[in-house]
């Protein structure tokens, strides 16, 4: 397995305005599920564990503020490492990228109760792209090292809270990357797997202690196209970060 850190690039917010999208991932954007045993499924994704992510259409804080809503459309997906599961994640398989289209495209938001700087918690956020040969994972962000604020919450899971399984219904009281309600762009350069099919996972790993959970929300995932100029400075870089804020 390939493990890479993320490598942040200034190229301005306009880089990526101009892809084009290749509809490569199905619902992508979560926007079609059916609720089964409480739980809303979305249509083409599977969550490990079972019962650790569904698709909502906001995450609701309690102290009135504005609830966290997708970054488009009506829904998107959410994923929880909750006490006791060290690798919780939401995954399309068989996926066939076009030799064309070598950028991951999604937007993010992570979640934790975890101490940010405190060695002992480490919990984190990262994509694997399992390939016909190799398997690569890109670090997205991380409670060591990422730059966290307070939530303003509880910002509250949306998985209700049967006695059967501990991680529902938890609350994330303490910290999120960067203001809760606004989704960072991830531009993943997977140039290396264009033309393959593929299985590709987003991961809330839980590292070093396991007393506390994170979580994380997906929208807007697909494969794309870039322009010429980003293709050019794609080819230097195993992974680029481009953050757009969204209020």
């Amino acid at each position: 397995m390939v493990y890479r850190s993320t490598l942040v690039v200034a190229l301005g917010a306009l880089l990526f305005a101009g892809s084009a999208h290749a509809v490569v991932l199905s619902n992508g954007g979560f926007e079609a599920g059916t609720a089964i045993n409480n739980i809303d499924n979305a249509t083409d994704w599977d969550w490990t564990p079972d019962n650790n992510g569904e698709r909502v259409q906001s995450l609701d804080l309690s102290t009135g503020s504005p609830d966290m809503l997708p970054y488009a459309g009506s829904w998107f997906g959410y994923v929880e490492n909750s006490t006791g599961v060290t690798n919780a994640n939401v995954a399309q398989y068989n996926v066939a990228i076009p030799s064309d289209t070598p950028v991951l495209q999604f937007y993010w938001r992570f979640f934790t109760n975890e101490t940010p700087g405190d060695a002992t918690h480490n919990d984190r956020f990262n994509v694997t792209i399992e390939g016909p040969s190799s398997t690569t994972t890109y670090l997205i962000t991380n409670v060591v090292n990422a730059t966290f604020v307070t939530t303003n919450g509880p910002l509250l899971t949306p998985l209700g809270s049967p006695t059967s399984n501990p991680g529902r219904g938890q609350s994330f009281a303490n910290y999120t990357v960067g203001p809760y309600n606004n989704w960072d762009l991830q531009n993943l350069n997977v140039a290396g797997y264009a033309g393959q099919t593929v299985n590709v996972y987003f991961n809330a790993v839980d590292g070093g202690s396991h007393n506390q959970s994170s979580g994380l929300a997906l929208d807007n995932v697909d494969f794309v196209i870039p322009e010429p100029a980003s293709l050019s400075m794609l080819a230097g870089g195993g992974l680029l970060l481009l953050r757009r804020r969204r209020a």
